[in-house]
């Protein structure tokens, strides 16, 4: 069985759970114009910042995961 990169990182489904309540609905057209900077600033909000690794162990992680994180979230993924 394949790990996913959102099934490695501590506490991602509570951290999409937290987003999901949080995160108001988008039209499709705000959709579209969606950027990398907002799933970014998004998923933050829900997690620490980790520097040098996509993960650690407190559930810190780095940009591209943070992400990640809001796009699951959103579910555009």
């Amino acid at each position: 069985m394949t790990t996913t990169a959102i099934e490695t990182i501590p506490h991602a489904a509570d951290n999409i759970a937290k987003l999901e309540e949080a995160l108001p609905d988008i039209d499709l057209d705000k959709a579209m114009g969606y950027t990398l900077a907002d799933a970014i600033r998004e998923g933050s909000t829900v997690t620490g910042q980790c520097v040098g690794s996509w993960h650690d162990e407190d559930g810190n992680v780095c940009a591209l995961s943070a992400a990640l994180l809001a796009v699951k979230a959103r579910h555009m993924l």
